[in-house]
């Protein structure tokens, strides 16, 4: 069973009330139809240069491959580049 919780930190100023930060995360646990577990696993991704997260719950093969890899790609600009304003 996954648990996957997300909340976002509110600042009070004197324009109001604005979001200001986004918090994910879930638990560490994989586990198989055979009873096999494994409390190491990472469920939550985020890149280090934009602002994409991607978290997962459900089956762990795919996800956790493709998201490993993609995450990389991302930050180092091959699959989302960042957009030149003039």
């Amino acid at each position: 069973m996954t648990l996957i919780i997300s909340w976002i930190g509110v600042d009070d100023n004197k324009e109001g009330k604005k979001p200001a930060s986004l918090y994910i995360a879930s638990d560490s646990g994989y586990s198989w139809r055979t009873s096999t577990k494994y409390d190491y696993g990472i469920k939550v991704f985020g890149s280090s240069r934009f602002p994409e997260i991607f978290a997962f719950c459900g089956d762990v093969l795919l996800p956790s491959i493709i998201l490993g890899q993609l995450l990389p790609q991302i930050d180092s600009g091959i699959i989302l580049t960042p957009l030149i304003l003039k």
